[in-house]
């Protein structure tokens, strides 16, 4: 099955310049780690927000888990991407004021069918204890607020958000362009072996090449994928 298909798809900022990008063809198969790739600027973004349904094609079809996203209405996109993505941002995107459990079940309250995939087999503060424990985090520190980890500590706190609840695709951006080497490596690491033991989707986006190693696919945006105009 494929996770995304992506079919002659065109996309166009209104802005000044005009940004665009263009995708002929792009699977990526169910289960499959993908390498996003490309210099600052192209479009990474971009595309992950049109694959999630945050932006429309202005032309072609991008099918995501056998649906066409444009056909849904708004309310229906919201919940197509609550319900079947998990994310990985750039600055992690914690909420501070909130407790590492709090963090960690977040997704489930925004998801109905998160919510009822941790719940037909236990409770939710089991379902969040046991990531922890799969991310070697110390169950005791659960309801510490989640400014006083460290950065390896936070990473972990956002694998096991974007985690919850079995999403089929799980989207990483550029999520380690501010850690040194080490964090980097313990990061990535973590993230493709918690995926493979889920058999999730993962769309690692990147400018940094250094990683592509960790992956046996790779789809690289250029020049003649993205445009800007002056």
């Amino acid at each position: 099955m494929h996770a995304i298909n992506v079919n002659h798809c065109f996309f166009q900022y209104n802005a000044t310049p005009p940004f665009s990008i263009a995708i002929d063809q792009l699977t990526i198969q169910a289960s499959q780690h993908l390498f996003l790739e490309g210099p600052s600027g192209c479009g990474k973004t971009t595309l992950l927000n049109l694959f999630t349904g945050i932006l429309l094609p202005k032309d072609g079809q991008i099918s995501v888990l056998g649906t066409d996203i444009a056909t849904l209405t708004n309310q229906q996109r919201d919940r197509f991407r609550a319900d079947h993505f998990g994310i990985i941002f750039q600055a992690f995107n914690l909420i501070p004021y909130l407790s590492i459990a709090e963090n960690i079940a977040l997704p489930c309250t925004f998801s109905s069918l998160k919510r009822e995939r941790v719940l037909s087999s236990h409770s939710i503060e089991a379902e969040v204890k046991g990531l922890c424990q799969e991310l070697n985090m110390d169950a005791t520190m659960l309801n510490r607020p989640v400014h006083e980890l460290s950065i390896g500590q936070q990473q972990r706190v956002a694998i096991a958000r974007a985690l919850i609840g079995q999403p089929d695709i799980i989207i990483a951006d550029e999520p380690t362009s501010a850690l040194d080497e080490a964090n980097k490596q313990a990061f990535i690491e973590t993230l493709l072996n918690e995926c493979r033991k889920r058999r999730s989707t993962l769309i690692f986006v990147s400018h940094d090449t250094s990683l592509k190693h960790y992956f046996n696919h790779i789809h690289t945006l250029s020049k003649e994928t993205s445009a800007c105009h002056y």
